[in-house]
Parts: C-alpha cells; structure tokens; sequence
C-alpha cells in the first residue's frame, strides 16, 4: 500500500467518524430539544 493509499484510508475513516460524531450530537441536541418542550407542553 502506498503512502496515498494509506493516507486515503485515514481520511475516509476519520471522516466517517466525524459524520458519526455529528449524528450523534445532532441526535443528543434533539432528544434535549424533545425533553425541553414536553416538560413545557407538560410540565410535571
């Protein structure tokens, strides 16, 4: 495997991490808007 294959392979992977990361926190941002508004809906 050559260097640029290599260094080919480390971007693809980071940047599927990266697009992991961001679900994730676009996910945790949601379900944090979600709690917010159902305790305003209906607060306990």
């Amino acid at each position: 495997m050559s260097k640029k294959e290599l260094l080919n392979e480390i971007k693809q992977v980071s940047d599927s991490f990266l697009d992991d990361m961001l679900a994730l926190l676009k996910t945790k941002i949601t379900k944090e808007r979600l709690d917010m508004l159902l305790s305003i809906t209906n607060p306990s």
